[in-house]
């Protein structure tokens, strides 16, 4: 019985851990082209790769940039500089949101 019971739960953290898989996938093919959050900041997302650019009026403060990982509910940010930043997001029917930006790209 226990026996029984054991593989039955291996067998739901494989599935629950494909599926998780299948939904990163998707997030990450929506997740490519340009974003802009609240202030401003525009990030472009392309191949594992991300750009950050801050502006004030229309000038550029500068380009900041590193590698990016999906993971259950947020995009990590790790630039290149070493600094981490999270950014949250929900996807729902296929749609991702990311909190307090807009896809502008």
């Amino acid at each position: 019985m226990k026996k029984l019971v054991a593989f039955l739960l291996v067998t739901v953290m494989c599935l629950s851990l494909c599926a998780c898989g299948d939904q990163t996938k998707a997030v990450d093919k929506q997740l490519q082209g340009t974003w802009e959050d609240s202030t401003g900041v525009i990030y472009t997302f392309a191949e594992g790769r991300f750009t950050c650019e801050a502006k004030l009026f229309g000038v550029s403060l500068g380009v900041r940039e590193g590698d990016y990982e999906i993971t259950d509910r947020s995009v990590a940010l790790y630039f290149d500089n070493g600094a981490d930043e999270l950014l949250e997001y929900t996807y729902a029917e296929k749609e991702l949101t990311l909190h307090g930006m807009k896809k502008i790209g």
